[in-house]
C-alpha cells in the first residue's frame, strides 16, 4: 500500500513539473512581463491580437494626403496614465531614458517619486500641481534647439546669454541645475566639461556619414510651425511632410505627435514626439547610444537628430541598425494593429526595400522576412506556392508560414505532392542548408530534382494529413504585440516526418552530382553553356539546354562511328573534336586520362585507355572508338582480364611476326578472346578494340617484337610453357588456340614442333588423351563407334590445381606486361627524379610534385594550382581526380578539397608530411 502511495505521489509531481515545463516552453519566445515596483505604477503588457485573413486580394488605393494634421487612428478609450500623472505631480522629466528630479537622474520612476516626495517633505520643493516656466526672451528662444515645452512640465531652458553654448553641448537647464545627459551640475562650466568628455556636441569620431541637402518642402507639406509640437499622435501618410525641430521630413510613413498623458502613445516606440529635444549639431549615426529595443522617447538629442536626418534623406543612408528597427516598428503597427490594409502594398514594398538595403544584419533580415510572410497572407487570401529560392528556410526553427499554409492546403485537398511541392518542403525544413553547389547552381539543381523526383514518383508523393491543425503567430519586433493569424482549418505539415528522409537523400544526391559543374562555374562563371561546362553535367541534364553543346558533340561522334563496331581515329582529330590543345610528341598521362573522362560523358569508349592499361599515345598515333554505356568501365586489375589481354598482345606479336597481318589472324585473336569464359561482354569488347589498335600500330608491333626476341631463352621458354598451361586450363584445346601457340612459338624463336609435344605433356583432368578437335562422322552409312559407358564418379574440379593455373597465367602476364608499355625517357638530374618520385609512393613525378606544392604551402588558390598543373603538362581537373583516387586508396578520403582554392585537411597534411620525412 505504501508503494502504491509513493508511485501516485511521484506521478503527480511528474505531471506538475511537465505542465510547468510546457508552460515555460510556450512563453520562452516572449519577454517576461514587468513587475510593478510600487502600487500606483501601471505596467503595459504585450497586446495579443487575433487577425482574420481576407478572403480576396485587396485592391491598391492611393495614400491619402492633406494639409491639416491627420487625426489619430480610432481606438478604444484608454484610461489616464498614472505614470504621466505621477511625473507631472512631482516635477519629474524623462530625459535620455532616465527620470530626472532637480537635476538628479534615476533609472526607475519609483526612485524618482520617492526622492521628490522626500524633497517635498523637507520643504525643498513644492508639489507639482503646475510648474513655473523660466522667462526667456524671444531672441534667445529662437537660438535654442527645441520649442518651449508644455506648461505641465518644468522648464528646461536656461537664461539667454548661455543658450548658444548649451545648445552646442546639448546641455539643458532644469530646476536650477544644468543637465548634461542624465546628470545635473550646479554650474554651466561643469556641465559643458562633462558633455565634452562624453563626446556630446563635439565632432563625432565615428566614420562620416554622407550628408544630403534636403530639398524645400513641397507645397502640400506643412510649413515649420509650432502647430506640429501640439499635434495629436497619428500616422503620417506616405508622401506627406512633417517638421520636427530643425529637420523637415518629407517622406511620411511614420507616427508623429505629442504623446501627452496617453498610455498608448507613451509606450509606442516609433512615435516621433516633436516636443522632445533635438540636437542642432550633435550626431550619433551608428546608434551607439541605442538600447536593444530603441524608443524615440528614450533617444538622446544627438540620436534623435541622426534618426530624423536619416528619415529626411529618404531612409537610404548607412546608419546604425537600431534606427532602421525604430522605423520598422511603426510599419508593423500600422499594418497589423491599425489594420490599414489599404496601405498594405506600399508598406510591403517599403519593408522589402529596407530588407534589400539593410539585410546584411541577420536580426533585421529575419524580422523583415517574417513581416513580409505575414503581410502577404494578410494582403491576399489566395493560397499560392512560395517562390523557390536557395534561402527559403534561412535556418529558422520552423517551416515558414507561407509554405506551411500552401502545403497544408494541398494536404486538405488530398492532392499528391508534385516535384516542386516537395522541393519547397525540403528547402524549408529547419535543418536544410544548401551546400555551395546547390546555392551556386540553384536553377540546375531544381531541374535535376524534378527529373529524378518524377522518375521515382511518377504519380506524385502521397502524404497522409496529420491531426495537428495549423496556427500562425507573428511576434512584433518591438515586442509590443503578438498577432494570431486565422489561417482556417488546415493540417500542419510540420507534424509530418515520414517522407523527409527520402527527400533529404534526394536533395543531397542532386547536390553531389553537380559538384564538378559548380567547381567549374566557381572558377569560370562565364563557362555556363559551353562544351566544357556541359561535359561536367550529370547525365540527366545533358538533355536540357545546358547540355546542347555536349549533345551536338555526341551527334558528331555518332556520325563518325555510324554502323561500324570499332572505328579508328587520329589523336590530333580527337583533340580538335573535344576542344583540347594539340600536343607534340608523347601525350602526357593526364591528357590521356582526360580523353577517357570526356568520352565517358558521350557514352563512348576508346583504346588504349590508360585507366585500364599501360599503353601510351603519341601525337601521330591513333585510337579506336566504340559505343559503350558510361565509357565501358571495367576492372583492369582482374586476373582473368590481364591474362587474356597479355594473350591478345602476344597474338598481335605473332600475327605481325611475318610482317603481314591478314583477316584470318585477326579472327584468330578474336577467337582467343571469345574462348575466355571468365570475361564479361564489356571486357571482351574492350579487348577486341585493344587488339585492333595493336594490329594497326605497326611501329609498336615491331618494337614489341624486338623486345620479345631479346628476352633470355629461359624466359621465352617459361613464357611458352605458361601459355600452354593457360590453354589447357579448361581441359579442352580449340583449333584457334593451337594456331595461337604455333605463332607464339614462332615469335619466341622456339621450334613449332614443340607445340604438340607440350600439349600432350600438359596436365589434364583425367588420365586420357587431350581432345584436340571434335570427332566427325565420315559417312552416313558408316558404323558408329559405341560410346564408352558412363561410369559414375565423384571427380570434381580441383581448386588447388585451378589456383595454380591462374598463378601461372599471372606469371606470364607479368613476364610480358612490359612488352607494349612505353619506355620512359630518363630525366636529369637523376637525384631530383628519385627524390620527387619517392616523396608520395604510388604517384608519378608530376602528380607528386603538384600534391607537394599544396601540402607545403598549406593550400593553393585555384589559379596558381592550374598554372602549376599546366606547367607539368597535366589537366587541372584530371590531376585533382588522379590525386584524390590515390588518396582514396590510401586514406579512404580525398586529399584535395575546395572550389576557389585547393586545401588539404590538416590531419591528412600531417600524415603526408610524415610520409615525406620517412621517405
Amino acid at each position: 500500500m505504501v508503494l502504491i502511495t509513493i508511485c501516485v505521489l511521484v506521478a503527480v509531481v511528474w505531471l506538475a513539473l511537465n505542465a510547468q515545463a510546457q508552460k515555460r516552453k510556450r512563453t520562452a519566445a516572449s519577454p517576461p512581463p514587468r513587475v510593478p515596483l510600487y502600487d500606483d505604477e501601471l505596467v503595459f503588457p504585450t497586446r495579443h491580437i487575433r487577425l482574420e485573413l481576407p478572403l480576396v486580394r485587396l485592391d491598391t488605393k492611393p495614400c491619402p494626403s492633406s494639409d491639416p494634421p491627420m487625426p489619430a487612428p480610432t481606438a478604444p478609450d484608454v484610461p489616464p496614465d498614472p505614470r504621466g500623472e505621477l511625473m507631472n505631480a512631482h516635477g519629474i522629466v524623462l530625459t535620455g531614458g532616465r527620470y530626472v528630479v532637480k537635476g538628479y537622474g534615476f533609472s526607475e520612476l519609483s526612485q524618482a517619486v520617492t526622492y521628490a516626495r522626500r524633497l517635498a517633505a523637507n520643504g525643498k520643493a513644492d508639489p507639482r500641481g503646475g510648474a513655473s516656466v523660466s522667462a526667456v526672451s524671444a531672441p534667445s528662444l529662437a537660438a535654442l534647439p527645441i520649442a518651449t515645452a508644455s506648461a505641465s512640465r518644468a522648464s528646461i531652458l536656461a537664461p539667454s546669454p548661455d543658450a548658444a553654448r548649451m545648445a552646442e553641448h546639448g546641455v539643458t537647464y532644469h530646476d536650477g541645475r544644468y543637465v548634461a545627459g542624465t546628470y545635473g551640475f550646479s554650474t554651466l562650466d561643469q556641465a559643458v566639461a562633462f558633455a565634452s568628455r562624453k563626446g556630446e556636441g563635439r565632432p563625432d569620431p565615428s566614420p562620416s556619414v554622407e550628408t544630403r541637402t534636403v530639398a524645400p518642402m513641397p507645397a502640400r507639406a506643412l510649413a515649420p510651425s509650432a502647430a506640429h509640437a501640439r499635434r495629436s499622435p497619428g500616422w503620417i501618410a506616405a508622401g506627406d511632410g512633417f517638421q520636427i525641430g530643425p529637420v523637415c521630413v518629407p517622406g511620411g510613413m511614420f507616427y508623429a505627435g505629442q504623446a501627452g498623458a496617453s498610455a498608448e502613445w507613451l509606450n509606442e516606440r516609433s512615435l516621433v514626439d516633436p516636443s522632445l529635444q533635438v540636437s542642432l549639431s550633435g550626431h550619433d549615426p551608428l546608434g551607439s547610444s541605442l538600447p536593444y529595443w530603441p524608443s524615440y522617447r528614450d533617444l538622446t538629442p544627438n540620436a534623435r537628430r541622426s534618426y530624423l536626418d536619416w528619415l529626411a534623406a529618404g531612409r537610404v543612408d548607412p546608419v546604425g541598425i537600431g534606427y532602421v528597427f525604430l522605423f520598422f516598428y511603426g510599419l508593423e503597427r500600422r499594418l497589423f494593429v491599425d489594420k490599414a490594409f489599404e496601405e498594405a502594398e506600399s508598406i510591403i514594398a517599403e519593408v522589402a526595400r529596407l530588407r534589400a538595403a539593410y539585410g546584411d544584419n541577420y536580426s533585421f533580415d529575419g524580422y523583415a522576412r517574417r513581416f513580409l510572410e505575414a503581410a502577404e497572407l494578410v494582403r491576399s487570401g489566395v493560397v499560392e506556392r512560395p517562390i523557390l529560392s536557395p534561402r527559403m528556410g534561412n535556418g529558422e526553427f520552423e517551416i515558414p508560414l507561407p509554405a506551411r499554409r500552401y502545403l497544408g492546403a494541398r494536404l486538405a485537398e488530398q492532392i499528391p505532392f508534385d516535384a516542386d511541392d516537395c522541393l519547397v518542403w525540403a528547402l524549408c525544413l529547419p535543418d536544410t542548408y544548401l551546400r555551395t553547389p546547390g546555392s551556386r547552381c540553384f536553377e540546375e539543381l531544381g531541374v535535376l530534382w524534378r527529373l529524378r523526383f518524377d522518375r521515382r514518383h511518377p504519380e506524385g508523393l502521397k502524404v497522409r494529413a496529420p491531426k495537428r491543425r495549423l496556427t500562425g503567430q507573428y511576434r512584433s519586433a518591438s515586442s509590443a504585440f503578438e498577432l494570431t493569424l486565422d489561417l482556417g482549418d488546415l493540417p500542419d505539415i510540420s507534424a509530418v516526418a515520414a517522407p523527409l528522409s527520402g527527400l533529404r537523400d534526394l536533395l543531397s544526391e542532386c547536390q553531389t552530382d553537380i559538384e564538378a559543374y559548380s567547381r567549374l562555374l566557381g572558377r569560370k562563371p562565364e563557362a555556363r553553356g559551353t562544351l566544357e561546362a556541359a561535359l561536367c553535367l550529370p547525365d540527366d541534364l545533358i538533355e536540357t539546354d545546358w547540355g546542347l553543346s555536349a549533345r551536338a558533340l555526341k551527334a558528331e561522334f555518332d556520325a563518325i562511328i555510324g554502323d561500324q563496331t570499332i572505328v579508328p581515329m587520329a589523336v590530333t582529330r580527337l583533340c580538335d573534336l573535344i576542344g583540347m590543345d594539340q600536343v607534340e610528341g608523347k601525350v602526357p598521362v593526364g591528357i590521356h586520362r582526360q580523353f577517357g573522362v570526356v568520352l565517358d560523358r558521350l557514352q563512348i569508349a576508346f583504346e588504349p585507355d590508360r585507366r585500364y592499361g599501360d599503353a601510351g599515345l603519341t601525337s601521330d598515333s591513333q585510337v579506336v572508338l566504340y559505343r559503350a554505356a558510361g565509357g565501358g568501365p571495367i576492372d583492369g586489375e582482374q586476373p582473368a582480364y590481364r591474362s587474356v589481354r597479355t594473350m591478345a598482345e602476344i597474338s598481335a606479336i605473332a600475327a605481325s611476326s611475318d610482317s603481314e597481318v591478314v583477316s584470318a589472324e585477326l579472327d584468330q585473336i578474336e577467337a582467343v578472346i571469345r574462348a575466355a569464359i571468365d570475361l564479361r561482354p564489356e571486357e571482351r569488347t574492350r579487348l577486341s578494340a585493344y587488339a585492333m589498335w595493336l594490329l594497326q600500330d605497326r611501329p609498336r608491333q615491331l618494337a614489341a617484337f624486338t623486345k620479345l626476341s631479346k628476352l633470355p631463352v629461359p624466359q621465352r621458354t617459361e613464357a611458352a610453357r605458361v601459355a600452354v598451361a593457360s590453354v589447357l586450363s579448361d581441359g579442352r584445346v580449340q583449333p584457334a588456340e593451337i594456331r595461337f601457340l604455333e605463332k607464339l612459338y614462332k615469335a619466341l624463336g622456339l621450334p613449332q614442333d614443340e607445340v604438340y609435344a607440350a600439349l600432350h605433356r600438359g596436365p589434364a583432368s583425367r588420365d586420357e588423351p587431350v581432345t584436340v578437335a571434335e570427332a566427325r562422322v565420315a559417312a552416313e552409312d558408316g558404323v558408329a563407334i559405341p560410346q564408352e559407358p558412363v561410369v559414375p564418379t565423384n571427380v570434381q574440379i580441383d581448386p588447388a590445381r585451378l589456383a595454380r593455373l591462374r598463378l601461372e597465367t599471372a606469371e606470364v602476364s607479368s613476364l610480358l606486361a612490359g612488352i607494349f608499355a612505353d619506355e620512359e625517357a630518363p630525366i636529369a638530374p637523376p637525384a631530383v627524379v628519385a627524390t620527387t618520385s619517392a616523396r608520395f609512393e604510388g604517384l608519378d613525378v608530376a602528380h607528386s610534385e603538384l600534391l607537394g606544392a599544396v601540402v607545403d604551402g598549406g593550400g593553393l588558390d585555384r589559379g596558381t594550382f592550374d598554372a602549376r598543373a599546366k606547367a607539368l603538362k597535366l589537366l587541372p581537373d584530371g590531376a585533382i581526380e588522379t590525386i584524390n583516387d590515390w588518396a582514396f586508396d590510401r586514406f579512404d578520403e580525398p586529399v584535395l578539397e575546395g572550389d576557389d582554392g585547393l586545401t588539404c585537411p590538416e590531419h591528412l597534411r600531417l600524415q603526408l608530411l610524415a610520409l615525406d620525412l620517412a621517405a
